[in-house]
């Protein structure tokens, strides 16, 4: 079971903020029990919604088109879009613009989404943790590339593997939720769960990156 954050308190009296520990205990709650990262996603539209619902219809309105810039680099992740929305609640003068801009750095995109002690890094960390050593490394490689998304060829030649190998070492990856699957042969990384990934890369993990990138 997930355990409650230390500051506790900073996070009872408000429905939202009720929701968004929520969030929290129930993704830390199902990892240990399936050791799958939930990495379901929201609607567009909904996501907004949800955005709006914590911040503010009045804010919102204000500021439609950065409100949807905001989800978007979200990756209209719920507890993402939760704890953004949430720390634009907790800073009263900042503009949702302001907080676009933070968010658009790949960089720090991680650091910005985290309130207290909750963060999305958390959740991903759990997941990778979880994996076994060649597991492990795949993913470093795999979020290595320049892009979140490729083809089972690329990934055999990335991991210097036959295709049925790196077959069945990435739709592991898959099981777990580490890895999306959108068709045959091809896999997908959540954006964020992307740059989680680039941040564990070592010297030892570089790649020469393929060429051709399908």
């Amino acid at each position: 079971m997930a355990q409650l954050p230390a500051d506790l308190s900073d996070f009872t009296g408000r429905d939202d903020e009720v929701a968004l520990l929520s969030e929290v205990l129930k993704s830390g709650s199902e990892q240990a029990t399936t050791g799958r990262v939930d990495l379901d996603v929201l609607e567009p539209r909904d996501a907004v919604r949800l955005f709006t619902r914590i911040v503010g219809e009045e804010r919102v309105a204000s500021e439609p088109a950065a409100a949807q810039d905001a989800v978007a680099l979200c990756g209209f992740l719920p507890l993402a879009v939760r704890i953004a929305a949430s720390r634009l609640v907790s800073r009263p003068l900042w503009t949702i613009s302001s907080l676009v801009r933070r968010l658009a750095d790949e960089r720090t995109r991680l650091s910005e989404l985290r309130l207290g002690t909750m963060t999305v890094e958390a959740t991903f960390r759990l997941g990778y943790e979880r994996l076994g050593a060649t597991q492990a490394r795949t993913f470093r490689l795999l979020t290595n590339l320049p892009t979140t998304s490729f083809s089972l060829p690329v990934a055999a030649d990335v991991l210097g593997l036959a295709a049925l190998d790196a077959e069945e070492i990435v739709e592991s990856l898959v099981d777990l939720g580490m890895l999306d699957s959108p068709s045959p042969g091809h896999y997908r990384f959540h954006t964020l769960l992307w740059l989680y990934g680039r941040t564990l890369t070592g010297p030892s993990d570089r790649l020469v990156v393929p060429l051709v990138m399908t």
